[in-house]
């Protein structure tokens, strides 16, 4: 007998255990054991990737803009964007980790992995939300019945390889006849470092003789507005008085199970929305004013004509249990629809003033660009600003000036104690010049 079993899916600095047992027919015997390393010289290979250890991660552009998906058909992905990709190779990669079991972003068939990095962006023009979209492509280059790479990206916090948590992952479908795409946002702190876990989780271009070369390609990129609404957890709310961007043509589709679903749309209900949210003061006296417009020349990206096509702007009161699909009825649920091809440029002013919002609620933000054509709306500035309707006069009582009320446009008073700062006590409504009136 003369056998011999390779076997390149080890990680390296591990400890193996080779069991050799006879059979019926001969339990008893001499043999000979030889372990032979594959490739003697993988150090010095050109197969060796300069970035095969995590400890030597190279970094990653982001982009401003996402990138284009790549030409194929990617149902439910209208990204578009100026974004460059970035086309890398796998070459042939050992192992640094693979013990991660979360679900889906589990390392189990990963055989050789390669290390990326970013720091999360500062946005000008989103102050204190940072947010990318990574998006993955793999060309499946050999077909069916050739070699083709499935990638796999999975996105990590933590400053060592020890530390390391997943955050979320994207992967190709496993279909060599298809030519892949995907792409998945990551939420977090402006200058917080991520690493990326790159492999091809079935090793088909990859297992050669240490010189592989199948490429692949990850584009990063600055979102504008929340691509999920379960992303708007890890962000602050809206300052007032501050000019917000966003992009829609950025965004992707998401869960309904944990969205809100467009009420514009009449195809995809999760498709191509992005999410702020604010906080109401608590300030009884302040209404708010939202000032929601679209950029110059930004309605058509993609298609030869804006009919039809639907820019929407919904406000959610918050209900307990945000992005779970089953949202308190929508407050506002505007929506503008191009009615030519030249398109028409959007602005416009909503006060809420009679909406009724209360005060130290969160409401939710969705802005939707519908793609009921070939193209959709792209990008534009949201803006909220307080607006004082009450007029503040002291109560003088036997020269204590530590009481006031604030008279209202509508004719309510909103009396309030200055012991430990300006406090609330209650509501009349003035019946004529009598004192007694009904309290609120």
């Amino acid at each position: 007998i003369n056998d011999k079993i390779e076997y390149h899916c080890l990680i390296k600095d591990s400890v193996y255990y080779i069991q050799v047992d006879g059979t019926s027919a001969g339990k008893q015997g001499f043999f000979d054991l030889k372990i032979e390393d594959k490739i003697p010289t993988y150090n010095t290979t050109t197969g060796k990737p300069s970035n095969d250890d995590f400890a030597a991660a190279e970094s990653i552009t982001v982009n401003s803009e996402q990138c284009p998906v790549p030409i194929g058909t990617f149902s439910g992905q209208d990204i578009q964007g100026s974004g460059n990709w970035s086309t890398l190779n796998y070459k042939y990669p050992s192992i640094d980790k693979k013990n991660i079991v979360a679900g889906a972003c589990n390392t189990n068939q990963n055989c050789g992995d390669i290390w990326y990095y970013f720091d999360m962006p500062t946005i000008d023009c989103t102050p204190g939300y940072s947010a990318v979209t990574i998006q993955g492509h793999s060309d499946q280059i050999g077909g069916i019945s050739g070699n083709y790479n499935d990638l796999k990206i999975i996105a990590y916090s933590g400053n060592s390889l020890a530390t390391l948590t997943p955050i979320l992952c994207g992967e190709s479908d496993g279909n060599p006849a298809t030519n892949d795409y995907f792409n998945f946002e990551v939420a977090g702190s402006a200058g917080e470092r991520i690493y990326l876990q790159v492999f091809d989780k079935n090793t088909n271009d990859t297992e050669n003789d240490g010189d592989a070369n199948e490429s692949f390609q990850i584009c990063v990129s600055q979102r504008k507005g929340m691509d999920l609404c379960t992303s708007l957890a890890t962000q602050p709310n809206m300052q007032y008085g501050v000019d917000y961007c966003w992009n829609i043509k950025g965004a992707s589709s998401e869960p309904i199970s944990s969205s809100y679903g467009e009420n514009s749309s009449t195809t995809d209900p999760t498709d191509n929305s992005v999410y702020y949210k604010f906080k109401m003061p608590s300030n009884i006296c302040n209404d708010l004013k939202i000032t929601f417009s679209q950029l110059p020349s930004s309605f058509l990206e993609s298609g030869s004509t804006n009919a039809n096509q639907r820019l929407s702007l919904t406000i959610y009161r918050e209900d307990g249990t945000p992005c779970d699909g089953a949202p308190n009825s929508a407050l506002i649920n505007e929506f503008w629809q191009a009615n030519s091809s030249s398109g028409v440029l959007y602005s416009t002013t909503i006060n809420m003033s009679s909406f009724g919002l209360d005060t130290n609620k969160i409401y939710y933000i969705q802005i939707d660009g519908n793609t009921n054509d070939n193209g959709i709306v792209n990008d534009g500035i949201i803006r909220i600003d307080t607006i004082p309707k009450c007029f503040n006069f002291v109560a003088n009582t036997r020269k204590d000036t530590s009481v006031g009320y604030d008279i209202c446009s509508d004719g309510w008073r909103h009396y309030y104690t200055l012991n430990g700062g300006k406090q609330h006590i209650f509501s009349l409504y003035p019946n004529e010049n009598n004192i007694e009136g009904k309290q609120k």
